[in-house]
């Protein structure tokens, strides 16, 4: 199986893949960073902030 987003590493607070983060602020917040690729060949990374 290939994935998009290969598992980096797991700690307390976030979850790193390849090109995403999820990572957790409390216990009703988390932010998850997501990388995208411009026409021009460079990487924006897009942050979305869910809270409950």
């Amino acid at each position: 199986m290939n994935s998009r987003f290969p598992l980096k590493e797991i700690t307390v607070n976030k979850v790193v893949f390849e090109g995403m983060v999820f990572e957790k602020i409390n216990a009703n917040e988390i932010n998850i960073y997501v990388d995208t690729h411009k026409e021009n060949g460079t990487i924006e990374t897009v942050k979305f902030n869910y809270k409950k």
